[in-house]
């Protein structure tokens, strides 16, 4: 029922635009027929044909006419003229009337015979352009073609017998009809420099003229793979965009983006400062994000850039629905094994025995009747199996629906996505229900209206958190079955109260589960100043706001041994003792007016753009919570029935303002010399009124060579060349609020004074008066190329970008025995520097489009300034000074491969324990003493790898298309980042953990005969051991591994279907499509490929929700 209304809804919306755009207000006196019919089109939009011929036999006319039908005013002014009209798809044809056949006595010329032409325009891939224009060339007079790229049009005999055929990006051509019925044209590709236009700070511009470094991604690649979170899909797409993917868990999947390293991007999604992750991919049109000074004119925000997302709009036309449906089946694109019961018990005998401890109960025979498991007490189970299934669904689907007139155009969508997890209980999901409903309005002459509305409605569930999941299946023991015969009772898994398999049950364990709602709404006016060309004045404003609601209800639970041969069961252990219930409401909201005035004008040669902008910001929030426990009974899950006795509840609230006015100036000269000026003035609440303003200019310029006489040589192959330059300033606000103030925190303890408690506060420290932003300069040099007519396009660009001001304790001046909490302090500084390149080459090859477009990204970030101890001694600059060294790099000792015997040891030439190597074993790691001077300390430190975030991304896009039929592949990587290994993932048996696979295939192996020598051809990785060797977890080079790889992050096969059976069925395009994401995976990780995943924010003990790997089919239908 809510589908059918919102197409009633606008369905009555297009009836309203049509009747709207027939009403005129005319008022002319003896004027000539051809202004009448510019004042209609100016107020209502509709173009119009009539020949120079038809305009001489109207004459002048007088018309006083106000808000009458369109038709009325046109009837009034052809009155008494032979001529008459018809009104054809928003163009009004003037045409001569139909009169009687004249007598016998009258002889009159026959007019000239009209030759009636078909024809069928596709692009150079075969795929019809719907909407292209087709005119007689001289006269005027002109069609459309239909949705299958079709038209129909009679020519007259006495024309020029010439067709103009044109398309928005395409090349116009010109065909001559004489003596032909039907013609195939074919229409190419408009060089990518002239037609394309750039969303930048708030507005758009041709990319011809941009003079700053932005790149941009269009709905097309938006819509290349379904993906419940929208940042994945700007993943290797961009130059300059680095990513990281958090996780594969449902909700909370999206992709870590920063812009040339910097940091968090400032998201603006339709002029509003919002996250864009859940945004419906199908409602976008495109993304920009600005890296250089063209983010200057969002100030203080802009720091480490500016991601713009802009939401589909109407365009003129009949109503287009389209519904995209897609399946998809998500996979662990990597996972950790654990080993069996036989190699654990193995490993832990082994483990004692290298330490000479006793083994306990793990005895030879006890080892080999786990290693047989044919006794019901010694078998081996897995774990893994039991909580992750191999796969799990994700179902999508969006309908759209746009189109309107030329004074009315709509877009509105419908979407749903439901994403499970691959835990087993099927507990763990994400679902999501958005709606969006843009609306162009021209209400009255020179006066347009925007209105946007969107609505989200998602819920996540979790039961326990990923950690506690990962944690509790890292230590079970694959000797104990997951399931008991008794299935009401929980397992027993080797370590205290822990299961997996209860933590992610929540009919057994309870859940959290967070209701979300989101609004946000966007009015705005705008009016074009008739007595000034090219000025207009308008007003927007933007209101948002979230309404989170967050259940958390936990149920005790008790695990269980059971002995397969008395079958017994004894009571092990509870998880959790008590039923409880935790309820939090919070609220965000945003409220953004905004004044604007712009003007854009050419004379002759120049170009001049400028704009002024005054808005203000402001935000803020509040949360309740409350908590009870000892709930009367599981199956009443509400806070009433919860007990006297331990109950909480507290409360927040928040609120933040900014005010900025926002200059902006744009100069062409014959689109050959460009410039741009920015100046952006902010105030933030979060400073002393001394230091609340901040001024951000940006200057960049722009110089197309390519038009240059001394390069006409060059323009056989050299379609466009231009160099740019840019300088700009922002800030950054957010890294403190309010340090300038005096605060205090309500302390969580207290005292108990006779029968009454009392709560405590503590100062937050001392304020400082003087803190202000973090002041963000950039520099960017770039060249962009277009060759051979847009067949190949490359873009470059090197920049240089220093942060200073940021915010950190004093540590020189102030001794550490001070005994006050230090204010922050804008000293330290840091700096950025690399550069990007893009190559798109689109060749044709037998009928085959090609599309190549490799890009690389080089960044690397630098301490130019650190407020910090006055080193003196040469080790300790040289180890722990960060003044003028990269903030990239991670130190510790270099190590030498593993003691293979005991004689390697008596023959290291140094101390490497600090007692004479007594503590050293075989199968120990060894060190390198780099300073020889006899001692392994902390002076034999030096640089092992790199930060977790990668310096180096690159991507190729590949891409054929033959007719309907489309294929793409998207390869990613990155390089220039480590993680670390460390924890279960390092030692086996590290806090009770089970050893994973690689652990008993490459660990140091004892000869039974000679247990100081190694038997093990493979041996790569320390002895067994039952908790941390203080030896072997050294920060070292030894854990420290090159998170280098190449993913093949997506594929795409598509096929259009475009025969007539589609056409007849009332469908005007249907695709097919199935695409694969992260598919292929190669890395140096070695035996670690399956523990870890290159791509995701790794915990160093492997402790992560894999990231998927998903398989998907889908199709598209337009109506």
């Amino acid at each position: 029922m809510k589908l059918i209304a919102v197409f009633l809804f606008v369905a009555s919306m297009q009836v309203f635009a049509e009747a709207h755009s027939q009403t005129v207000t005319l008022s002319v006196k003896n004027a000539p027929f051809q202004k009448v019919l510019k004042e209609i089109r100016k107020q209502t939009g509709y173009n119009y044909i009539c020949t120079v011929e038809m305009m001489k036999l109207v004459g002048n006319v007088s018309v006083e006419a106000k808000n009458v039908p369109l038709q009325e005013a046109i009837d009034e002014c052809l009155q008494k003229s032979p001529l008459t009209y018809t009104i054809v798809e928003n163009t009004i044809v003037i045409k001569r009337k139909v009169t009687a056949a004249p007598t016998a006595n009258v002889t009159k010329e026959s007019p000239p015979a009209d030759i009636t032409v078909k024809g069928k325009v596709t692009d150079e891939s075969g795929t019809p352009l719907p909407g292209a224009s087709v005119n007689i060339k001289g006269t005027g007079k002109g069609v459309n073609t239909d949705a299958n790229g079709e038209f129909t049009i009679s020519v007259p005999d006495n024309s020029s017998m010439i067709l103009v055929i044109s398309f928005v990006g395409m090349e116009a051509k010109e065909v001559s009809v004489k003596g032909m019925t039907s013609v195939q044209v074919t229409l190419s590709k408009q060089e990518i420099q002239q037609q394309e236009i750039v969303v930048v700070g708030y507005g758009t511009q041709k990319k011809a003229t941009v003079t700053g470094a932005i790149a941009q991604v269009g709905a097309k690649v938006l819509q290349s793979a379904p993906v419940p979170n929208t940042s994945q899909l700007l993943v290797g797409r961009m130059p300059g965009l680095l990513s990281k993917t958090a996780s594969g868990l449902p909700g909370e999947d999206n992709a870590s983006l920063q812009i040339r390293g910097y940091g968090n991007a400032l998201v603006i999604v339709d002029g509003l400062p919002t996250p864009f992750n859940r945004i419906d991919p199908n409602d976008i049109e495109s993304v920009s994000i600005l890296k250089d000074a063209s983010a200057a004119i969002y100030g203080a925000r802009a720091g480490n850039g500016v991601i713009l997302v802009t939401t589909k709009r109407g365009k003129t036309g009949a109503p287009q629905i389209t519904y995209t449906g897609t399946y998809t089946y998500q996979m662990p694109s990597a996972f950790q094994n654990t080993v069996n019961a036989g190699d654990w018990a193995e490993l832990r005998r082994e483990a004692a025995l290298n330490y000479g401890l006793s083994p306990g109960e793990f005895t030879e025979e006890v080892v080999q009747k786990y290693k047989a498991g044919t006794e019901a007490n010694f078998k081996s189970y897995n774990w893994r199996d039991a909580i992750f299934r191999t796969g799990a669904p994700m179902l999508q689907q969006s309908i759209t629906v746009s189109g309107g007139t030329p004074a009315l155009k709509y877009f509105g969508s419908l979407g749903m996505t439901d994403q499970q997890s691959v835990f087993t209980s099927g507990d763990y999901f994400y679902k999501r229900y958005n709606t969006r409903l843009n609306v162009d309005a021209t209400i009255a002459k020179n006066l347009s209206l925007r209105f946007d509305m969107q609505y989200r409605f998602g819920q996540d569930q979790q039961v326990g958190s990923i950690e506690d999941v990962m944690v509790d299946f890292s230590t079970a023991q694959p000797r104990y079955n997951p399931y008991l015969p008794d299935l009401t009772r929980n397992a027993y898994t080797g370590f205290q109260g822990r299961n997996p398999l209860l933590r992610i049950d929540a009919e057994r364990r309870g859940y959290n589960r967070t209701s979300s709602n989101f609004f946000n709404g966007q009015v705005g006016l705008n009016y074009k100043l008739p007595f000034v060309p090219g000025l207009s004045v308008g007003a927007d404003l933007l209101v948002s706001q979230s309404a989170d609601y967050t259940k958390v209800f936990n149920v005790p639970a008790e695990v269980y041994d059971y002995d397969y041969e008395t079958q017994v069961y004894t009571y092990m252990a509870n998880m959790g003792n008590f039923i409880s219930l935790r309820e939090t409401n919070a609220r965000y909201f945003q409220i953004y007016p905004m004044l604007k005035v712009n003007y854009d004008r050419e004379f002759g040669n120049h170009r001049i753009s400028a704009m002024g902008i005054a808005e203000q910001l402001k935000n803020g929030g509040n949360s309740l919570m409350a908590f009870r426990r000892d709930l009367l009974s599981p199956s009443i899950q509400q806070l009433f029935s919860g007990g006297q006795d331990f109950q909480d509840n507290t409360g927040t609230q928040s609120q933040m303002s900014r005010v900025a006015y926002i200059g902006k100036l744009n100069y062409d000269y014959e689109g050959k010399y460009l410039a741009e000026f920015i100046l952006r003035a902010d105030a933030s609440a979060n400073f002393p009124k001394n230091s609340r303003w901040g001024y951000f200019p940006g200057v960049s310029v722009g110089w197309v060579f390519s038009k240059e006489n001394f390069m006409d040589n060059a323009s056989s192959w050299l379609s466009n060349g231009k160099l740019r330059l840019s300088y700009g300033q922002s800030g950054n606000d957010g890294t403190s609020q309010f340090s300038y103030l005096t605060g205090y925190d309500i302390d969580a303890g207290g005292y108990i004074m006779g029968n009454t408690f009392y709560k405590t506060i503590s100062t937050t420290g001392l304020p400082n008066p003087d803190i202000t932003w973090e002041s963000i300069t950039n520099y960017n040099a770039g060249i962009d190329l277009t060759l051979w007519k847009g067949k190949l396009v490359f873009e470059g660009n090197v920049f240089y970008r220093l942060r200073d001001g940021i915010l950190a304790s004093q540590q020189r001046a102030v001794p550490s025995t001070f005994g006050a909490t230090l204010p922050p302090v804008n000293l330290n500084k840091q700096s950025n520097r690399g550069f990007e390149l893009m190559i798109d080459y689109r060749p044709k090859i037998s009928g085959v489009q090609l599309s190549i477009m490799p890009t690389f990204t080089l960044t690397q970030n630098k301490w130019e300034y650190r407020d910090e101890t006055a080193y003196t001694d040469p080790d300790q600059i040289r180890i722990y000074q960060l003044t003028g060294k990269s903030a990239n790099l991670s130190w510790g000792y270099k190590s030498d491969g593993i003691f293979m015997s005991q004689g390697e040891i008596d023959k290291l030439a140094f101390n490497q324990d600090g007692v004479g190597n007594t503590t050293l074993r075989p199968g120990d790691i060894r060190y390198v003493d780099l300073n020889s001077d006899g001692i392994l300390d902390w002076r034999d430190q030096d640089v092992i790898g790199k930060g977790t975030f990668p310096e180096v991304v690159y991507s190729l896009v590949v891409g054929a298309t033959y007719k309907g039929l489309s294929l793409e592949m998207l390869w990613q990587g990155s390089t220039g980042f480590n993680f670390y290994v460390t924890g279960a993932s390092a030692s086996m048996f590290s806090n009770e953990s089970i050893p994973y696979d690689y652990h008993y295939t490459y660990r140091w192996q004892p000869d039974p005969a000679n247990p100081t020598q190694n038997i093990n051809p493979k041996a790569q990785l320390p002895a067994a051991s039952l908790g941390l060797n203080p030896n072997n977890i050294k920060r070292s080079d030894f854990w420290m591994k090159d998170a280098t790889f190449i993913r093949l992050r997506n594929v795409n096969l598509s096929y259009s279907f475009s025969g007539n059976w589609v056409k007849k069925v009332g469908i005007k395009n249907l695709q097919v499509f199935t695409s694969a994401t992260n598919l292929l995976t190669f890395s140096k990780l070695g035996f670690y490929k399956n523990t870890f995943d290159p791509d995701a924010n790794l915990s160093g003990e492997g402790r992560n929700y894999p990231i998927h790997k998903n398989i998907a089919g889908g199709l598209r239908l337009t109506f």
